[in-house]
């Protein structure tokens, strides 16, 4: 699904322009995904991990647009700085359920994007007709990314220990939340 493009006033000052990703930034999108891989321990993937063609990414955004799921990205000064999913279940009793997964440049944490990105990603599932609930997981060494879902309603579900092992050999676990949508 499209999400036209829409300006944003950050907490310092600083504009963005929220929309959904073209077939055209493919590749500014790998950049993106490469980069934010390797900077944190918070992702589920490694830059080794990404191993996408830019045909594949192209791919990836095509059916975003063709399909019933969001892509958001976040760009600035021309290049894209975060990103933004939620998608939707073709299983019939998994219909009522949407996941989102977020992920921003570590230089543009604490400057709101996590929220603009929540609020309209709960109002696009809202709007979708039979989405009960939103679900999301998260590393439990993510306390940022964990004050951010509680902000907006998530609460925790279930706990899978030491789900990821970091490249330095410690566990992390899996924390699942979820929000219920109101009817």
């Amino acid at each position: 699904m499209v999400y036209k493009a829409k300006q944003f006033t950050l907490n310092n000052g600083m504009n963005i322009i929220v929309k959904t990703p073209n077939i055209e930034d493919a590749e500014k999108l790998l950049k993106f995904i490469k980069k934010v891989c390797g900077e944190t321990d918070y992702l589920l993937s490694t830059p080794e991990d990404m191993n996408i063609t830019k045909e594949q990414e192209e791919q990836f955004i095509k059916n975003n647009l063709e399909g019933p799921n969001y892509l958001l990205a976040v760009y600035f000064d021309n290049e894209i700085i975060g990103d933004c999913s939620l998608n939707f279940s073709k299983q019939i009793k998994l219909r009522h359920r949407g996941e989102i997964g977020i992920a921003i440049d570590k230089k543009y944490w604490g400057l709101g994007i996590g929220s603009i990105l929540f609020e309209i990603m709960i109002q696009l599932a809202k709007e979708k007709q039979g989405i009960e609930q939103l679900n999301l997981a998260y590393l439990s060494n993510n306390k940022r990314g964990e004050n951010l879902y509680k902000k907006y309603g998530f609460e925790i579900t279930g706990i899978m220990p030491k789900a990821l092992k970091q490249m330095d050999g410690s566990y992390a676990d899996e924390v699942y939340m979820t929000k219920f949508l109101e009817g």
